[in-house]
């Protein structure tokens, strides 16, 4: 390995592998291939010589799970404090081992969906220079390596020397098995505010502690593929202790926030029945993920109907390690709700027989990776609240767009976010009690509704997918208004419509029209009105009857290959 200031090389075998640190971080991190060590290990040499208010944009995450041997138990992984910075075109995450306060993990997230590149550090070793004014006795090194994405490993590294040019001899230094002895903390911990204190740190940010006892192999460089991979599925994770503490948090309340009987235990418990969905999105100011959870012990997952899912797989992260591939299995149009199928069991859901109704006043827990912050096997993220109230969503002209109509609970938390849609609401001892609704906005106001749809709402629809039954649009939900819009109104003439379910493409745009002005184009595909998915020319017609001439309409249009969101003024 030959790590520069803007490049790296990797020599693996006879292949020499190649990245550039300046440009393209994302690009690399997405190829999923051994040149994902050098990217980690610069962020990691970044971290050391500039600290963690020069690197980027730094925050401290607290502690999380870092996930060690072959256990795939989400309690059972230990707690390691994490650093999160935004560098280059990519966001890192540095989990230092609270016990040994050594780097333990560096993680790179490129796109949104994508396995992040993770570098566990499983070994340290201290370092011996021939050259004894050379380096300071004591040092440790990076000794043991491991690259993998996701939770496929990919490959073991072993450093047996090291050289690097502040050497006076430019002679290799030798990675030795005996401890490091205590020495005092150098003055590069006070470059570190006081909430990045993670142990005594060495100049160079190389931190002291108690290296390796194992005989290392001779050799400069030892590079070979993992040869025993994890084969305990993410299925196969379970949280009965995290239940258990849910249990006592149930009966102890918030006592302890940091220990069994905390609301802490109830979110990891709730975190293992929750899912992170990514499909269809990522242009034309839309989002290609939204959140979910399990509701049946054969996969079944329960979300928000959006355009995320208008494609043929969806991929669902869960928060122990779980990677599943899901299908549309049926929607209800009226409720705005999907069940998705990944076809894969699941040991941790929500039974919706024990879902229950929350009163006005109840504190609750929100569940959702909203901002997509969560990438890969991390956590969702988890805000806490109240019930505010429970009335009627009555979507009217000029107030809140929405199909759905009917029973919500008002939420006083930000739970109207990006990604926040199809998150669980739980009670504060986990039990279930609503699904985060849609982003909604009053046009009138410019507010935002914090909500979620209950359950008892839902469960009839849901019987009814599972059951294999499909649910037609209500009349109710596409009540006719008294000057409703119209294709000719609009400027809009459609290909022929000959089949049962022709395709709403656009032949002609008049000239001057309502739609020209707002850039509609020959060959449009019209794929959503207001949020609401055509599927024919007939849906088209059906939903202009419920929207009023004199209100702006927003339609999602396919163009060649891209998708395009269009406003047409009043």
């Amino acid at each position: 390995i030959q790590l520069e200031q803007d490049r790296g090389e990797l020599r693996v075998g006879s292949r020499l592998l190649a990245a550039d640190f300046a440009a393209g971080i994302s690009d690399v991190v997405a190829q999923r291939r051994e040149t994902g060590a050098l990217v980690a290990l610069h962020a990691l040499r970044q971290l050391l010589q500039l600290g963690p208010e020069r690197i980027g944009d730094t925050t401290y995450l607290g502690r999380l799970p870092v996930y060690q041997g072959t256990s795939r138990k989400l309690e059972e992984q230990p707690q390691h404090d994490v650093l999160q910075t935004l560098w280059y075109d990519a966001k890192v995450r540095f989990s230092f081992d609270p016990t040994s306060q050594q780097v333990s993990l560096v993680e790179v997230f490129g796109d949104p969906g994508n396995d992040p590149v993770e570098l566990y550090v499983d070994q340290y070793a201290e370092i011996a220079s021939a050259d004894a004014d050379a380096e300071s006795p004591g040092l440790l090194f990076p000794q043991r390596l491991r690259l993998q994405y996701g939770t496929e490993p990919l490959l073991l590294l072993t450093i047996d020397a090291v050289q690097w040019s502040g050497s006076s001899t430019g002679s290799p230094a030798s990675l030795e098995t005996a401890p490091a002895q205590p020495a005092p903390a150098k003055d590069a911990q006070s470059r570190l505010p006081r909430q990045f204190e993670l142990g005594p740190q060495w100049p160079g940010g190389l931190a002291r502690g108690q290296a390796s006892k194992q005989p290392l192999p001779r050799g400069q460089l030892v590079a070979a593929p993992l040869a025993v991979a994890a084969d305990v599925s993410a299925g196969e994770a379970n949280a009965s202790a995290a239940d258990a503490s849910a249990a006592d948090a149930a009966q102890g309340g918030e006592a302890d926030v940091g220990g069994a009987s905390s609301i802490n235990a109830v979110a990891v418990s709730a975190e293992l029945k929750t899912v992170k969905l990514f499909g269809a999105g990522g242009v034309a100011n839309l989002d290609a993920y939204q959140s979910g959870f399990f509701i049946s012990a054969q996969g079944h997952i329960l979300t928000a109907w959006s355009t995320v899912l208008d494609v043929d797989t969806i991929i669902a992260v869960t928060s122990d390690g779980g990677r599943f591939e899901a299908k549309v299995l049926g929607i209800d149009p009226n409720l705005e709700m999907a069940v998705l199928d990944t076809q894969q069991p699941a040991n941790h859901f929500f039974d919706l027989q024990q879902a229950v109704e929350a009163e006005v006043g109840s504190r609750v827990l929100a569940l959702s990776n909203l901002y997509g912050i969560a990438t890969g096997s991390e956590m969702s993220s988890v805000q806490k609240g109240v019930i505010m109230a429970r009335t009627e969503l009555n979507a009217r002209r000029g107030s809140f767009q929405s199909v759905y109509q009917g029973p919500i609970y008002v939420i006083d938390a930000m739970t109207n976010n990006p990604g926040a849609a199809g998150g669980a609401l739980t009670t504060l001892d986990g039990r279930l009690v609503g699904m985060l609704g849609k982003e909604l906005r009053d046009a009138s106001a410019n507010t935002w509704l914090n909500y979620a749809v209950p359950i008892s709402q839902l469960q009839s629809s849901i019987e009814r997918i599972l059951a294999g039954k499909s649910i037609q649009r209500a009349s109710v939900a596409s009540r006719v208004v008294d000057r409703p819009a119209s294709l000719a109104g609009l400027g809009i003439v459609l290909v022929p419509n000959v089949l049962a379910k022709t395709p709403a493409y656009v032949d002609v745009v008049e000239p001057q029209s309502r739609a020209a002005g707002a850039g509609v184009q020959p060959d449009d595909l019209i794929l959503f009105v207001n949020a609401t998915r055509i599927t024919s020319q007939n849906a088209l017609l059906d939903e202009l009857k419920g929207i009023d001439r004199g209100d702006a309409i927003t339609l999602l249009i396919q163009r060649s290959s891209q998708l395009h969101e269009i406003i047409i003024a009043p």
